[in-house]
């Protein structure tokens, strides 16, 4: 996954687990506007924001790099 993927997949999951970006924001301590910023890719999430996201949806960010092809150890 290159950082041109991030925002949609980080929404797609989103959607998938049936979270608003309320919910998830309250997850992860961020503001809905800041999740809302990190899915249309106006703004980067640091690494760290990254993995705390996808765990909070319940994914490994390593899992999520693997499953696009991309997966470097």
């Amino acid at each position: 996954m290159n950082i041109t993927e991030l925002p949609e997949t980080m929404k797609v999951i989103r959607k998938q687990k049936r979270l608003s970006c309320l919910e998830l924001a309250r997850m992860v301590d961020k503001d809905t506007s800041q999740i809302s910023r990190w899915e249309r890719g106006i703004t980067e999430p640091s690494l760290e924001e990254i993995e705390k996201v996808f765990e909070a949806m319940g994914y490994s960010v390593k899992v999520v790099v693997r499953e696009k092809g991309e997966y470097v150890e």
